[in-house]
């Protein structure tokens, strides 16, 4: 995902509509312009590399609770610092509580060889994301497509105090981190609040959030707070909301059996036979393994296109539990319809 840093204030809806024309003729005429210069081009090797997606979950074993932690971000910049140890960056994503691991190098094969090497290369990267988060906490990490309880209660959690310790643990040295932890965290490690309530800052005191907090999704299930906090995610989620005159509906199928609960209408349910969805982080705030692609030339990039266009489908149907077996049918919904007609 290519993520802009912030420069200026994002323009509104409405502010939009004003400027909109000039972005698209301007923005066509880059491509082009680009596509002139470069189309010919021919680079010296294929590279590619993969996104794998991840859940960041807090538990909680006396209480017996798993959430979401929105504010996982903070774990970014710290463990971006090793990345020759561990060949892996973090990098930001829609929601709060996720984290997208690439590799810290593309690959730079196509070769059954290179291709071989993968699966340890995803468990590599994965045992060292888990680890790195163990040491500040009970947390792990989850690569299922959409997490059970998204927008079921209190299914998120917020801790302010892990900024603290993140800030304490960049000044240790760096011999000190291994790829198995370091003994400078076990306290945070024991309990996952490596502050005790008595020297909590203001800012690092307990966050209670709430659905009446709603203004750029207006959700009746998940938080805004739970949206990444750069401008790019919240302006997105206000814009599609505003385009389409009314907040974001997304319907799937239930898959009907003898065993299957008979549903009745109401304010959380307005669909009885599906299961109703009311914002960007049900398609958005989905895991998924992503891959991109550098080729040779603009000829090898059409042709590996059309073989993946034909390739693509397979590995996606093979259950038939409900209508849409992948978050592509979600994101399509929360995306694509326009602002409905006014009724006469």
């Amino acid at each position: 995902m290519g993520y802009l840093q912030i420069a200026g204030r994002p323009l509104t809806y409405e502010e939009l509509q004003k400027v909109k024309a000039y972005i698209k003729k301007h923005g066509i005429i880059q491509f082009v312009n680009l596509f002139r210069n470069f189309a010919s081009v021919v680079s010296d090797s294929e590279k590619w590399g993969d996104e794998t997606e991840h859940h960041i979950i807090h538990w909680d074993h006396e209480g017996e609770k798993a959430k979401l932690l929105i504010n996982a971000g903070v774990f970014q910049d710290l463990f971006n610092e090793f990345h020759d140890k561990t060949n892996t960056k973090l990098q930001p994503e829609y929601g709060s509580w996720m984290l997208e691991a690439v590799p810290a190098d593309p690959f730079s094969s196509l070769s059954l060889k290179s291709l071989s090497q993968l699966t340890a290369h995803f468990h590599n990267r994965r045992i060292s994301v888990a680890s790195f988060l163990s040491l500040f906490g009970n947390f792990s990490l989850s690569n299922v497509s959409s997490y059970p309880l998204l927008g079921v209660e209190d299914y998120a959690i917020q801790l302010p105090m892990l900024s603290r310790c993140i800030e304490t643990a960049k000044g240790f040295p760096r011999e000190q981190f291994t790829k198995e932890g370091i003994e400078p965290f076990e306290v945070c490690r024991r309990d996952s609040s490596p502050i005790k309530e008595e020297t909590k800052t203001e800012d690092e005191k307990d966050v209670s959030f709430g659905l009446e907090e709603n203004k750029y999704s207006q959700s009746l299930f998940t938080y805004d707070k739970a949206i990444n906090p750069h401008p790019r995610f919240p302006t997105l989620s206000k814009m599609i909301r505003e385009r389409r005159g009314e907040k974001v509906t997304i319907t799937v199928p239930l898959f009907m059996d003898t065993k299957t609960p008979v549903q009745v209408a109401s304010k959380t349910e307005p669909y009885p036979g599906y299961i109703y969805m009311d914002s960007m982080a049900f398609g958005m705030g989905c895991c998924c393994l992503q891959l991109t692609y550098q080729t040779r030339t603009v000829e090898h990039a059409r042709y590996l296109h059309d073989q993946l266009l034909a390739i693509s489908p397979i590995p996606v149907s093979y259950t038939h539990l409900r209508a849409h077996e992948t978050r592509h049918d979600l994101v399509c919904r929360l995306l694509l319809e326009k602002k409905k007609k006014k009724k006469k």
